[in-house]
């Protein structure tokens, strides 16, 4: 039986996936999203970051050697 992933599914990482890409935490990943600084969806139980946004981020300044985030939600320092 063969199985079909919808487009999204398969241009999107997972928390792990997306941490390891911003050399963050999956927990720091969680609070992004909890706090609205990056676009997650769930597939089922488990959440997906697209990666247009995984690249968006890869942009962001970083400070520290840690991704530099303003106190704004998702879209407002694009």
């Amino acid at each position: 039986m063969e199985t079909h992933h919808g487009d999204s599914e398969l241009e999107a990482y997972t928390l792990k996936q997306a941490a390891a890409a911003l050399q963050v935490t999956t927990r720091t990943i969680r609070n992004w999203i909890k706090d609205g600084k990056i676009q997650a969806f769930k597939l089922g139980i488990a959440w997906r970051i697209r990666r247009e946004e995984v690249a968006r981020l890869l942009k962001r300044p970083e400070i520290d050697g840690r991704r530099d985030f303003p106190d704004t939600p998702y879209g407002e320092y694009e």
